[in-house]
């Protein structure tokens, strides 16, 4: 049973939230600044939040009180009063390939934490879980999903023996490594927009690159994407910043690659059942945004890509503008050739859903 003060919280947190910063730092700064509440009030009080925004546009026309009366009938008894299909009502937007109803679906429910086994690391690790008593699955050779409590960091050795890292995004590397076997152990390698460095090493550990460089845009970067490739092992030739929406931040000296790999900003949408504020707030129009940056990433990037050499193009979104839309583009107006390109339906795994393209410059 619901206690009544975690609703009406929760209640007073929804009204207050603008959508501005995400959502769990904002949740993060409340309960720093309202030690009343234990361990398991937060708990409560963060699934109902988060069930809120959960149901996107479900029961647009209905007053903020009925709407919150069936969240907690849906939580209390599983019984839903909408169609899934009133979660995303903007279904035209979706990929080609998106299961419009399954995708809507999952947002009703917690992803799963997908762990990445590192190479020659699989024995220790299933052994180490063994031992922990912990549930997991098994998904492939280097894939297990485990709850979003299990204490992982308590378990495995992070980013040495394992990598947290989600189900679809440890198979974006797949088409590349499929199609160019000879690059393996040879190429010369940039992670374009690394972030914390997940994709660094994914492409250590499947291309065994012979030179490795990461950037991203973000100066605050650095500092954690270098500790975490040094934690992982991953040998590197050099990490920078760069702004590649814009002409002349590549610096000069940094040669020309075999592989980019370029995971783009993007409207995160394939992530939105980790991050359901943003199905709740999304706007069609946001996508201006994005598709021009995209643009003048690609455009950028592949200024350093030798001729027949290989750019993946990575988005966390399930449209169409972002994914095929733009692979269109990049072909007609910049002269790559687009080898293989995927919907990676995270959906039906109870993990994020990802596209990837693999164009080569001809």
């Amino acid at each position: 049973m619901i206690r009544p003060a975690h609703i009406e919280t929760a209640k007073r947190l929804i009204a207050s939230y603008e959508g501005v910063q995400p959502f769990h730092l904002f949740l993060k700064n409340y309960f720093a600044a309202n030690k009343k509440h234990g361990s398991k009030d937060r708990k409560q009080i963060a699934s109902l939040c988060y069930q809120w925004f959960r149901w996107g546009k479900a029961g647009g026309l209905i007053t903020v009180e009925e709407r919150w009366a069936n969240i907690i009938q849906y939580i209390e008894e599983g019984e839903r009063v909408f169609s899934v299909h009133e979660i995303f009502p903007h279904s035209e937007l979706l990929g080609t390939y998106i299961d419009a109803e399954l995708w809507a679906a999952s947002h009703l429910s917690q992803p799963n934490v997908f762990l990445r086994v590192r190479p020659n690391k699989l024995n220790n690790v299933l052994k180490k879980l063994q031992y922990a008593n912990v549930a997991f699955e098994q998904l492939d050779d280097t894939c297990i999903a485990v709850e979003s409590s299990t204490p992982i960091d308590q378990i495995l050795k992070i980013n040495n023996e394992v990598v947290i890292q989600d189900y679809s995004s440890q198979q974006v590397l797949t088409a590349l490594v499929n199609h160019c076997p000879e690059l393996i152990g040879k190429a010369m390698c940039w992670d374009a927009c690394a972030a914390s460095g997940g994709k660094s090493i994914l492409a250590h550990d499947l291309l065994q690159p012979a030179s490795l460089y990461a950037s991203d845009i973000r100066p605050q970067m650095m500092t954690p994407l270098r500790k975490r490739l040094q934690l992982a092992q991953v040998t590197f030739e050099n990490l920078f910043i760069a702004d590649l929406s814009k002409k002349g931040n590549i610096p000069f000296n940094l040669p020309m690659m075999d592989v980019i790999v370029t995971d783009v900003p993007c409207s995160g949408s394939g992530t939105w059942s980790r991050t359901p504020e943003g199905l709740y707030y999304f706007q069609p129009a946001q996508l201006n945004k994005f598709i021009p940056l995209q643009r003048a990433i690609i455009e950028q990037a592949m200024t350093k890509l030798k001729i027949n050499g290989w750019l993946v193009y990575i988005t966390c979104s399930v449209f169409k503008d972002e994914n095929e839309n733009q692979i269109s583009y990049f072909e007609n107006q910049l002269g790559l050739e687009c080898m293989h390109m995927q919907y990676y339906a995270g959906y039906k795994h109870k993990a994020d859903t990802l596209f990837s393209a693999l164009l080569r410059k001809k």
